[in-house]
């Protein structure tokens, strides 16, 4: 159900998102330019005023470049991409910047307390459900922070925005043809023919000459170059070594348990029956005399009825069974250390009228020993003691390596750390170890590490252990021969060409299809098989999905029920179909949980768009200034 929602949803509102905010960058993105003053405080925009400065963008554009080089593959950005990258960015920062002083104007508001306490309670700054002040700095380090103060300063902003977003939210209504419209939509079913083309059986048409490869190759020299390749120095503080040099003494065992004792111990309780006599609507000396009286008559009926539970629902009364300690509210302790098992009470008025109580079991105050709990005391300590050293060496090992940049000889002489050297790698790392973790990856091709030749912030691994690192050795990229690349350069013209031919038979397909051609004749003209489908549905998992998104995306209507449509599939095998008919089923088939996700799913959309209106509104008001001499400046 909820998969068939995104494929339905998701496409056009993404769509209607992007064209939103990306129609505002490109009206505001070029015209808006001016001259500007250079250095690193020099701003590269200003917002309503607020200078966006070229130290913080460099930041941010360095930070989003090397998750793009990461992701992509590639080892330099291309030089088109660097202007459209750097132009995103910038954007970003503006509306951002745009949305927070929007969110203030408002009145919206958050203290530095409740982030404080809202950071307490999240699950990214916690370690085994418990808050970390290790992995918060870990965080803190890994977006390219040196302080808490600036880290709690950037999530105030961001709680503050997100304040904006979340009433969108909660004051956001979908109307009830909404729903109906894009359940029949999300059902639908079309009956669907179609002839599949292998590219693999083109091949074989497909002739490349040595010319042709050779032209290639020429044609694109920086496609055949072997990748740089580094090699990198590197610290490890890990929290299994550090914790190996970590002794917990007897005496602060001792102590812990002393300190803690109620931790482990467990009070006298009582486990007794509760009856309370009927209350009255109003409480007066006669009435509480008259509760009591009927409490009295109670205990004496209890002789002879041992059910209670049927004498109370004769009598009136109310029966409860809690287990009280001394500090309950209903009877003093005194009072129930006289009782016996079995003894009812006298009659006790209390806040919710007048009450007996029979204890019917006793559970003795009891107390661990410390000898029983010593293992578990040890084991605690060490673990907070962990805590506080790795949060100490780790800011030790932040300061160090950012006030030596260019050494971690130093750093890893006051912490008692071994230089450690990595093979030679590409950007694609190593098959396992250290190297193989993406965020390290991510760092250690920097422009901070690869360009600049500094130590690289501190980065937290998910076991715990921190790690900053140094390029060691670099072997530049270079030009790879045509003799080593002829072989691959063919196969590659080959599928092209492949491809070329199947698109250019599959299009003749499709228009016979169109123009009334018969499915035989061209099944006898091409030697294709004409499989068919009577009900395909979003959901099929029997054909490749690119296919079924295709023959979903091809608009049909009442008035056309028919259409026919080609589609490459997984860069495999052309598909030429031709849908008959379609059916959208009713609501009345909906059963209360899929129109209950149903309609959250649209509210959650609508909501987003509607949001992004805002965002788009808010940054078609700001008064921006982008000072292009600073942007340029930025690499």
């Amino acid at each position: 159900m909820l998969q068939k929602m995104n494929e339905y949803i998701k496409g056009w509102v993404a769509g209607a998102i992007v064209a939103l905010i990306g129609a505002t960058f490109v009206l505001w993105g070029v015209s808006s330019y001016i001259g500007g003053s250079k250095g690193a405080d020099a701003p590269v925009a200003k917002v309503n005023g607020y200078k966006i400065t070229e130290q913080a963008f460099q930041k941010e554009y360095r930070e989003v470049k090397n998750q793009y080089l990461q992701r992509s593959g590639l080892s330099i950005l291309p030089a088109d991409a660097v202007d459209q990258l750097k132009q995103y960015v910038l954007q970003r920062m503006i509306v951002q910047r745009a949305l927070l002083q929007r969110a203030k104007s408002d009145r919206f508001a958050i203290s530095m307390q409740q982030v404080q306490a809202l950071a307490m309670h999240d699950s990214a700054f916690q370690v085994n459900g418990q808050f970390s002040m290790q992995r918060m700095r870990a965080v803190m380090y890994q977006r390219g922070m040196r302080s808490l103060g600036e880290f709690f300063s950037q999530l105030q902003d961001e709680v503050l925005v997100s304040q904006v977003s979340g009433g969108v939210g909660i004051t956001n209504f979908i109307l009830p043809d909404e729903w109906k419209s894009a359940y029949g939509l999300m059902h639908q079913t079309r009956e669907v023919g179609y002839f599949a083309m292998p590219l693999s059986g083109f091949q074989s048409k497909a002739k490349i000459s040595d010319q042709a490869v050779e032209a290639e190759y020429k044609n694109n020299l920086k496609r055949y170059v072997a990748p740089m390749k580094a090699s990198f120095n590197y610290l490890v503080l890990d929290p299994h070594v550090v914790a190996q040099s970590i002794v917990i003494s007897d005496q602060e065992v001792t102590q812990y348990y002393q300190d803690h004792q109620s931790n482990y111990s467990t009070p006298k309780r009582w486990k007794v029956t509760v009856v309370t006599m009927p209350s009255p609507k109003k409480v007066t000396d006669d009435s509480t005399a008259q509760a009591i009286k009927q409490a009295k008559q109670f205990i004496v009926a209890a002789k002879q009825d041992k059910n209670l539970s049927t004498l109370a629902e004769r009598m009136g009364m109310t029966i409860t069974t809690p287990t009280l300690s001394a500090s309950n509210s209903v009877l003093p302790a005194s009072v129930l250390n006289a009782l016996t098992v079995g003894e009812f009470s006298q009659p006790v008025t209390t806040s919710q009228g007048v009450v007996i109580v029979r204890v019917d079991q006793v559970d003795q105050a009891s107390t661990q020993s410390l000898s029983s709990v010593h293992s578990k005391i040890t084991a605690m300590l060490t673990s907070q003691k962990l805590e506080r050293v790795m949060a100490q060496q780790t800011e030790q090992l932040s300061q160090l390596t950012y006030t030596d940049p260019n050494s971690l000889s130093s750093s890893a002489k006051a912490l008692k750390l071994s230089v450690q050297t990595s093979d030679l790698m590409t950007e694609d790392g190593l098959s396992e170890g250290l190297f193989a973790d993406k965020s390290v990856l991510q760092v250690a091709f920097g422009d901070e590490v690869m360009e600049q030749s500094y130590n690289s912030r501190p980065i937290a691994l998910k076991d715990g252990s921190v790690v900053v690192l140094r390029r060691h050795a670099m072997k530049k990229s270079h030009q790879l021969p045509l003799k080593e690349v002829a072989s691959e350069i063919k196969q590659q013209l080959v599928k092209n060409k492949a491809e070329e031919l199947a698109g250019v038979q599959a299009y003749a397909i499709q228009k016979a299809l169109q123009s009334g051609v018969t499915v035989k004749s061209l099944s006898e003209q091409y030697q294709l098989t004409w499989k068919q489908v009577a009900d395909l549905s979003r959901d099929n998992n029997t054909l490749p999905s690119a296919f079924t998104q295709a023959v979903f995306s091809t608009p049909v209507s009442k008035k056309q029920p028919s259409a026919a449509n080609t589609v490459l599939v997984d860069d495999k095998a052309y598909y030429v179909f031709k849908i008959s008919d379609w059916s959208s089923p009713s609501v009345k088939g909906a059963s209360k949980k899929e129109e209950s996700a149903l309609k959250q799913h649209l509210l959650d959309t609508s909501s987003q768009m509607e949001y992004a209106v805002y965002v788009s509104g808010v940054r078609d008001q700001a008064k921006v200034k982008v000072f292009q001499s600073a942007l340029s400046d930025v690499k």
